[in-house]
């Protein structure tokens, strides 16, 4: 006997079930629709921390975890943007997090894989600012000047609080436990100012 090939699953005589039955798509599971809502929640378990990003279906009324993002610090402070320092005309879905680290860190939420943020307001450890000074103070008296400007200072300690400005979409201000509140040039990725103030700042 010959071997008989077919084109076509639904040339086979052989072949009763012609058409397998579609598994659920994990893309599907991944899709946000435009009639979704997300909610973002910070966790925090022993020394795992991460945000978890939900999606609320109100046509369905139900509610899951599309993914996690795992963080380097605890979480403190979550803040929604869609500035995007290289493609400042184009709007995203972001999230910058505050943590007991001095850093702000801000995410892209629509990669569901992500390792490390889209860009970071670097913060100083704590006594660096100090350590800066006084070596500049002693270059000074050297009479030797430095060829490129310091770089811009951040916060020093954990950042308790954000806030997006919605009409200035490059501009982010931070609170803190060292003592002072700070306005970001996203752009930029800079503090352009700083408020003092005489006990942790929390809004």
């Amino acid at each position: 006997a010959g071997l008989t090939y077919f084109a076509t699953n639904d040339e086979d005589p052989y072949i009763t079930l012609k058409k397998v039955p579609k598994e659920d798509n994990e893309d599907e599971d991944y899709r946000v629709l435009p009639s979704d809502n997300l909610l973002v929640v910070g966790k925090a378990e022993e020394e795992f921390s991460s945000v978890e990003v939900h999606v609320y279906s109100e046509a369905e009324d139900h509610t899951y975890c599309h993914h996690e993002i795992l963080l380097s610090s605890f979480p403190l402070a979550l803040e929604w943007l869609d500035f995007d320092p290289e493609e400042p005309g184009r709007r995203g879905s972001y999230l910058a997090v505050g943590m007991m680290s001095p850093t702000i860190e801000v995410w892209d939420l629509d990669v569901v894989d992500g390792l490390e943020p889209v860009f970071s307001l670097k913060g100083i450890s704590p006594g660096t600012g100090a350590k800066e000074r006084s070596s500049k103070k002693k270059k000074k008296k050297a009479g030797k000047a430095s060829a490129s400007p310091s770089p811009t200072e951040g916060h020093s300690d954990a950042v308790l609080g954000l806030s997006w400005n919605r009409l200035v979409r490059n501009v982010l201000a931070s609170c803190s436990a060292d003592c002072t509140a700070r306005v970001w040039d996203l752009a930029g990725l800079r503090s352009v100012l700083t408020l003092p103030h005489p006990d942790k700042v929390q809004c």
